[in-house]
């Protein structure tokens, strides 16, 4: 049964004191808090990235902050109760696991115990954002008596395991689009993938998000079950620019990350689309073994744009993936941002020479 939250519950927030309500407010902006079982809410903060010390701030204790909403590598604070589960900023990419990965590791090795009060659970988990990586952690957080301990679903695991590959190498990992497995995971995800590739996802409030989130839930809960359904996936793409070791790409298909391996491409900005004048992108190489250098090219563009590293609203990411500010955009369009790459890579192959 696929449910629709509309209701607003409180928020763990207003279990604060109102002037440290007021200083999560500034910081948060817009959020949405549901609940999802007992001791356990999801409050959605759509496009927001926070640091650490902001976290520390504003999260009551027993905090769970998923996938790159706290800036940063994965941290434990065991005395407040707050945790950071992330693999986008500060780590190396290959070598750190998805963020449902380490969920579920975490769930396993005793963090449900950690937080919990008179062997009660006590959850309040922060996302920015309803993709793959952060629903299927959310789910597992709800549904951690089915994966504590030794037990184990045979097609739980072979989900985890495929979104871990899949959402560590950006996408980019070569499974076969056709196995049963991929298109399985195709319709689990599908409430998302229409929601990005329609371009809604950028003016998504909290609630719509909340409520993919738990229309996600509701298919792995099926799928697991073996009662999931098959979507053929959409591997289509076009070219439409580049540069020296790399190409400037359109995905028409959500899936077409798939697709690059088989051209041989192996570094790429994805023109994701235009919205009141402001460009969409997303940057990525298959490893850190592709000489692309990402991480410099973020600097380059925040450099042209005149945007400030240490906002949150700048080009970042981490070694392999990554993207233009979340929600806002670039003000580079993909003609001007292929002129401004290939200046600065023809400029360090110079220096190379």
């Amino acid at each position: 049964m696929e449910t629709n939250y509309t209701q607003q519950n409180p928020s763990p927030i207003s279990i604060l004191s109102k002037n440290m309500a007021e200083i999560a407010a500034s910081i948060l902006g817009r959020t949405y808090t549901t609940k999802l079982a007992d001791g356990i809410t999801l409050t959605v903060c759509p496009g927001k990235e926070i640091s650490w010390a902001e976290f520390e701030q504003v999260a009551p204790p027993y905090s769970i902050a998923l996938d790159g909403f706290v800036r940063g590598a994965p941290r434990y604070d065991k005395t407040k109760k707050l945790i950071n589960f992330n693999h986008h900023q500060d780590v190396d990419r290959l070598s750190t696991r998805s963020t449902s990965g380490q969920v579920l590791v975490a769930i396993k090795q005793g963090l449900i115990e950690a937080f919990s009060v008179d062997g009660s659970p006590i959850l309040h988990i922060f996302v920015n954002d309803p993709d793959q990586d952060s629903s299927l952690a959310v789910w597992l957080l709800k549904n951690h008596e089915r994966i504590a301990g030794a037990k184990s679903e045979p097609l739980l695991g072979r989900l985890i395991n495929a979104e871990d590959l899949i959402d560590t190498t950006a996408g980019a990992f070569p499974f076969d689009p056709n196995s049963s497995l991929m298109r399985e995971m195709a319709w689990v995800f599908d409430p998302y993938v229409q929601a990005r590739m329609s371009g809604r996802l950028r003016t998504m409030e909290g609630a719509e998000m909340a409520n993919v989130i738990d229309v996600i839930g509701s298919r792995i809960s099926s799928y697991s079950l073996g009662n999931g359904e098959k979507l053929a996936l959409n591997t289509q793409l076009e070219i439409i620019g580049g540069g020296d070791g790399w190409q400037l790409i359109k995905e028409h298909g959500f899936y077409a990350r798939t697709e690059l391996f088989h051209r041989k491409i192996f570094a790429f900005i994805s023109y994701l689309g235009e919205s009141d004048g402001r460009f969409h992108y997303s940057i990525g190489k298959m490893s850190p073994f592709i000489p692309f250098p990402i991480q410099d090219i973020y600097a380059v563009l925040n450099h042209h744009e005149n945007l400030d590293m240490n906002s949150g609203i700048c080009w970042n990411g981490g070694d392999i993936t990554g993207g233009s500010p979340r929600r806002v955009g670039s003000s580079l369009s993909p003609k001007v941002l292929e002129s401004r790459v290939n200046e600065y890579l023809s400029a360090l192959g110079s220096h190379h020479h």
